[in-house]
């Protein structure tokens, strides 16, 4: 399939089955491992190297997603999987990736930034975690009620990790790897996640660009407790142009969730117009009148987000105002605890 700047392809009509391996190019594999929450699942890829193979991404650690794994080693052969790259610290592609350095005797592999935010999750202690999440939701408007909720249970998907390895190999920017005779450069974004890594290969046109784009779903731009005054959107906005320089029109797309596609350029300007939209909204709501971010959801989503979900959004509500703010065009004020967002005079 071709494509151009005008146009997103999508390139295959149906995805494989939770477990399944689908060929998308010589030495490279598409497996879809299962997700109990929205989408339903998250994509890994294996890319033959050698008489071993590099996994990116290792999907959840639970019993789903290891009786997958357990089954792919069997299939490959030979050495099997001897390098587990990790794209980002999120629970659905780091999770299962300790689990399977330590099983299967592999290294991993990813940017610093990350391992060492997995690192945070993974030795915080229960209690200190929930206070910073419940004073920072509480400091922008949840209510206690539903702060809680969250607390109890949004939380819980960031403990579906096994424990990292002592070592790792680290991933940098402008590095180039090579993986079965083919270099790869390495490219690392923020905005969706510190420091996240996807991967190049400009001889054979393919971008592994895990969450930093897809066809069709928006990547979460969320503020997080940790970093309360980070702005996420201009660090996603600046990873957009930097892969944007290097990507060529019909490079295959190959993300952390849906399908391959072609078009980056296309997409890019989707995501920009999109997140160029959200932040009107959220400063058509401040010019209303001072708002916090819990009351900024109701200009953006339609159906007020249930317990599982409303932090993300909070967080992403968050990462609209923080932008507008650095760009000079909202304040932020505190009043008795409570972070509210205005448009400046």
């Amino acid at each position: 399939m071709t494509s151009d700047r005008g146009a997103v392809s999508i390139e295959f009509a149906d995805a494989p089955d939770a477990g399944e391996m689908r060929e998308v190019a010589d030495g490279v594999f598409w497996l879809r491992l299962p997700l109990p929450y929205e989408p339903g699942h998250v994509n890994a890829y294996l890319l033959r190297d050698g008489d071993g193979w590099t996994a990116v991404d290792a999907g959840l650690f639970d019993e789903a997603t290891c009786a997958i794994w357990r089954r792919v080693q069997r299939r490959l052969g030979g050495q099997g999987i001897t390098t587990v790259l990790a794209t980002h610290w999120h629970p659905d592609h780091l999770g299962a990736a300790g689990w399977i350095c330590e099983t299967f005797a592999a290294t991993l592999a990813t940017s610093e930034s990350e391992y060492l935010k997995g690192l945070v999750v993974q030795f915080m202690p229960k209690e200190e975690g929930d206070a910073l999440e419940r004073g920072f939701f509480l400091s922008h408007g949840l209510a206690p009620d539903e702060t809680e909720l969250w607390v109890a249970n949004g939380r819980r998907f960031m403990h579906d990790t096994y424990r990292l390895p002592p070592t790792f190999k680290k991933l940098t920017a402008g590095q180039t790897l090579a993986i079965g005779g083919h270099d790869l450069g390495i490219f690392v974004a923020g905005g969706h996640s510190p420091e996240e890594v996807m991967l190049h290969d400009a001889g054979r046109g393919l971008f592994f660009c895990a969450d930093q784009v897809g066809p069709r779903i928006a990547p979460t731009m969320a503020v997080q407790p940790s970093d309360p005054f980070g702005d996420p959107l201009r660090h996603f906005l600046v990873g957009l142009d930097t892969i944007a320089a290097a990507c060529a029109p019909d490079d295959l797309l190959l993300p952390g969730h849906e399908g391959p596609f072609r078009g980056f350029h296309a997409r890019a300007d989707e995501l920009r117009a999109f997140y160029a939209q959200r932040c009107d909204k959220v400063f058509a709501a401040c010019r209303e009148g001072p708002k916090t971010a819990n009351e900024l959801l109701a200009s953006l989503f339609r159906r007020r987000p249930g317990p599982i979900w409303i932090g993300f959004l909070i967080g992403e509500a968050l990462a609209y105002a923080n932008n507008l703010v650095a760009r000079g065009l909202l304040e932020r004020e505190v009043d008795k605890g409570i972070v509210r967002f205005s448009s400046r005079p």
